[in-house]
């Protein structure tokens, strides 16, 4: 009875040894299945109180589709810290809370992210300040403090804001000269030299005056041997007064000029006269048409349709006699009667109301005859 009694005690002491502790299996799947966190780019770090990656630098965002940090939207990465993006030419001033400009006195532009000098100044390096209008011929000077003329040697004139030479010189192109001679003077309102004696040429080779060509300085004006008038001038090597504009012809009496008989001047030449209704043709050498189909009568300078026929609107067709009462329609390609309402008989070429109806000259139109009773 005794050994039994120990016996028993050895076989349940072996089993409960055997048998695992749930503690103990729930420590092994833990260790089996822990997962290792998520990787995050060199900008950030894994949190895992967030359960996510977070940027190193305060306020910047964490784009997982991008695994990069990036600042908010119209701000970027400056002294290691998301400031406002204020461009080159300006910081951010958290006392301000604004973008000021590195160049003091000049303005801030948001959407361009530039400064620059408030309206009618500008940089002159240092500061802004107003701007000096020297014109197109001159340029202000800081260190002179005026407007200096970019062509060396002329003089900058406030009140025109021109440049231009000294009295009795000349500009050549290179540098302000003298003079114009003796014949001549320097006009500034033309920019050249003009002569003494109007009406003379000035040569700048001779630096002298003379009148153009086939005419002569009589002491008061230069004109010709011959007196052409106004609307021709002489010719010395045909001795004779020609014409100014090319095809007309001279009259030695009243000095005038005028086209050929039957021509008429357009504008750049003489051609014959052909009225309106007609244009001259320098292939055909006459006068055509305007409407084709149509003859041109010189004698009235007219065009009309050749006989037999007649003009509608867009060429001669040949003529429908319709009679008195009915004239021919080309767009109904008929006879229609004068009188709206009245049928046109071809046989008779006249015109009559329907059958059953009488006109009334009263209304003017074709009506039923009343009944009689």
């Amino acid at each position: 009875m005794l050994f039994k009694s120990v016996f028993l005690t050895a076989l349940c002491a072996i089993t409960a040894t055997a048998v695992p502790s749930p503690n103990e299996g729930d420590a092994l799947a833990a260790r089996d299945y822990a997962l290792p966190p998520p990787s995050c780019c060199a900008e950030a770090t894994y949190s895992e109180r967030e359960g996510k990656c977070v940027c190193k630098v305060r306020d910047q965002i964490y784009d997982a589709a991008s695994d990069s940090c990036r600042c908010p939207s119209g701000t970027s990465l400056m002294n290691n810290k998301c400031e406002t993006d204020c461009g080159r030419d300006a910081f951010y001033s958290r006392d301000e809370k604004c973008c000021v400009c590195k160049n003091r006195g000049q303005m801030f532009d948001k959407s361009s992210k530039t400064c620059r000098c408030p309206e009618g100044k500008r940089w002159n390096g240092r500061h802004c300040e107003a701007k000096h209008d020297c014109g197109h011929q001159a340029t202000y000077s800081y260190k002179d403090n005026c407007c200096v003329c970019k062509n060396h040697g002329q003089m900058f004139d406030k009140s025109s804001k021109t440049c231009h030479c000294p009295r009795g010189e000349m500009w050549n192109g290179r540098r302000c000269e003298s003079s114009c001679g003796r014949e001549a003077e320097w006009s500034r309102k033309d920019n050249c030299c003009v002569c003494k004696n109007h009406g003379q040429v000035f040569d700048k080779h001779t630096k002298t005056c003379a009148c153009p060509y086939g005419k002569k300085w009589n002491g008061h004006a230069c004109k010709a041997p011959h007196s052409c008038g106004r609307d021709a001038s002489y010719n010395g090597r045909n001795r004779r007064c020609e014409c100014k504009r090319e095809g007309m012809v001279f009259d030695k009496h009243s000095k005038t000029c005028a086209c050929p008989r039957g021509e008429t001047w357009n504008g750049r030449r003489c051609e014959a006269s052909c009225g309106r209704d007609a244009e001259w043709s320098r292939k055909d050498n006459c006068c055509v048409c305007r409407n084709h189909g149509q003859v041109f009568d010189k004698n009235s300078k007219t065009c009309r349709c050749p006989r037999g026929e007649m003009w509608n609107g867009r060429r001669c067709e040949r003529r429908r006699d319709c009679g008195r009462d009915a004239s021919y329609s080309s767009r109904e390609n008929c006879c229609v009667c004068h009188s709206k309402g009245k049928v046109f008989d071809k046989q008779s070429k006249t015109c009559h109301c329907p059958r059953g109806q009488q006109w009334n000259s009263r209304t003017h139109r074709c009506e039923y005859e009343e009944p009689r009773y």
